[in-house]
């Protein structure tokens, strides 16, 4: 009996291509972390004590891989449809995580995986401003998956015995849950790519299906005076450095109160909006943040006797993904809804014909989900007006996009109205990811936003110039909520704003990076900020 036929040693080569390529595919990265956590002295010293805790992340490492290339073989062996469909989905995650280390210079990590899903709802600009690094991930992954998809559709060997596929994913799937919980983040680290983005993916699904958005318990809000406002209007920019503002002299306009350049609530626009609305933690000076809960601002509003509407320019209501985390309770408080139709770059400045209609009622809220000048920078400028040149646009579309819409804003509002203006988050201009950034890459550029008040009302204006001095500079999106808070009626005990006396101003602020919530019993992460 031949131990070796043609067939098994056909089926060596296949396993020996599928190898090379997953680890040449990662620019042979896999060998400096499989060094890195101890697999150097295992080659060096051999492998006695093989079981043993120095040995035991190379190990798993190696079974990883040794999985993974087993996964990938086995499916052009079980059901074709079954196996063309797991191909196309590895393929689709290899390049989803290959073209993150290609931008990055880095693995994507979990918060990375849970940032880039929370943002699926701007997956075309994501590849329009990408599209190179896309392009050659694609290219070359299809090396490997091209040949294996024809083998599996021509192959006549095909088993029907899905098990030995099944089996041996859920083993690697157990594998990079296990490792994450017990080990942490970092010994994942070198993961086989796609799998990698994948597991990650799964993961996160599990976490929020078993864990609540908010682990500590809710900030109790009270009542405390009358609205001071009849009627309030909260815009929530998207992408803009208060630095930049400055050049446009939308600060200068008539009616605004400028509290200078605060900082958001997170680098990233889906958890920075989930703060301004229904959250928030104390500043207490330390590296470390405890996000709670905090009944919503259209709750609250319709507590207050306002009617609550919401003009979302962006479309968020209808991202099937995040929303920027809106539920459906939250949605249920929303009384009038006006949605962007036109083109991008027309969106915000039509929306302004909306507010006329909305202020006729007595007393309102209104949040509005402004375009603004999100990346690619170029889609949010008229065709004739963008270039080649991305800072130009993107000044260009400040000018637009911000100065403009304020200017058309201010010429709507009477004096029953006082207006809330901020961005979700920063720029960094200088960087490959102008925000939404982790760990090394973070800039506080990202953090940077504008916190202005605009009024007609004169007693009001005086009030907020008289504050001004003291909170100038100093303020977060923190402040900013719970200044709409005040504004409404309502407070929160340790929580600031441009209507109480600073308590925690002077403390190092800590921007949120990341989702808002608990990951793997992780708690949110961080950046101090001053």
């Amino acid at each position: 009996m031949r131990i070796l036929n043609k067939r098994n040693f056909v089926d060596c080569l296949w396993f020996i291509y599928i190898a090379i390529a997953i680890f040449a595919l990662d620019s042979f990265h896999a060998q400096d972390h499989f060094i890195a956590i101890g697999g150097g002295n295992m080659l060096t010293h051999g492998f006695t004590g093989i079981f043993s805790a120095n040995h035991l992340l190379p190990l798993l490492f190696l079974l990883q891989y040794v999985l993974a290339i087993y996964l990938i073989y086995i499916s052009t062996r079980i059901d074709v449809t079954i196996g063309f469909l797991f191909m196309v989905i590895i393929w689709g995650l290899m390049v989803a995580d290959l073209s993150f280390q290609d931008v990055i210079g880095r693995q994507a990590e979990i918060i990375n995986i849970a940032l880039l899903n929370g943002a699926m709802w701007h997956v075309k600009d994501i590849i329009s401003e990408y599209v190179v690094s896309i392009i050659v991930q694609v290219i070359v992954t299809a090396l490997l998956f091209i040949p294996l998809i024809r083998k599996a559709i021509k192959d006549q060997r095909v088993t029907r015995k899905f098990h030995l596929f099944l089996w041996p994913f859920v083993v690697m799937f157990m594998l990079y849950v296990g490792i994450f919980m017990y080990k942490g983040e970092m010994a994942l680290a070198g993961y086989p790519k796609g799998f990698s983005y994948g597991f990650g993916t799964v993961s996160l699904q599990l976490n929020r299906f078993f864990k609540q958005m908010q682990t500590a318990d809710p900030f109790e809000v009270k009542k405390v005076t009358e609205p001071v406002a009849e009627k309030i209007i909260v815009v929530i920019d998207n992408s803009v450095s208060y630095e930049e503002l400055l050049v446009t002299g939308a600060h200068t306009l008539p009616g605004v109160i400028d509290y200078g350049s605060a900082f958001s609530a997170a680098n990233c626009t889906a958890t920075s909006n989930f703060v301004i609305r229904k959250a928030g933690w104390v500043r207490n000076g330390t590296g470390e943040v405890i996000v709670k809960g905090i009944e919503s601002l259209f709750s609250l509003a319709l507590k207050a006797d306002y009617k609550t509407a919401l003009v979302d320019n962006d479309n968020v209501l209808d991202d099937p993904f995040t929303k920027n985390y809106f539920d459906e309770f939250e949605i249920r408080d929303i009384q009038y809804q006006v949605a962007g139709e036109d083109e991008l770059y027309k969106r915000d400045l039509a929306s302004v014909e909306t507010i006329p209609s909305l202020l006729e009622r007595k007393k309102i809220f209104v949040m509005i989900n402004k375009v603004g000048t999100h990346f690619p920078y170029s889609n949010t400028l008229p065709p004739n007006a963008a270039s080649g040149r991305k800072i130009y646009n993107y000044k260009k579309s400040l000018v637009l996009n911000t100065k403009d819409y304020l200017e058309k804003l201010i010429n709507t509002i009477d004096e029953d109205t006082v207006v809330f203006y901020t961005s979700d988050h920063g720029q960094n201009l200088k960087g490959a990811i102008p925000d939404c950034n982790t760990g090394k890459e973070i800039r506080r550029a990202e953090y940077a936003v504008p916190f202005l008040v605009i009024t007609k009302n004169a007693g009001v204006k005086k009030l907020l110039l008289a504050r001004r001095s003291v909170y100038a500079n100093k303020m977060t999106h923190l402040e900013f909520s719970e200044s709409i808070r005040n504004m409404m009626g309502y407070a929160v005990d340790d929580i600031d704003s441009i209507f109480k006396p600073a308590k925690h101003l002077n403390k190092i602020y800590c921007g949120l990076y990341g989702p808002p919530y608990t990951i793997m019993d992780a708690k949110p992460q961080c950046r101090g900020l001053k």
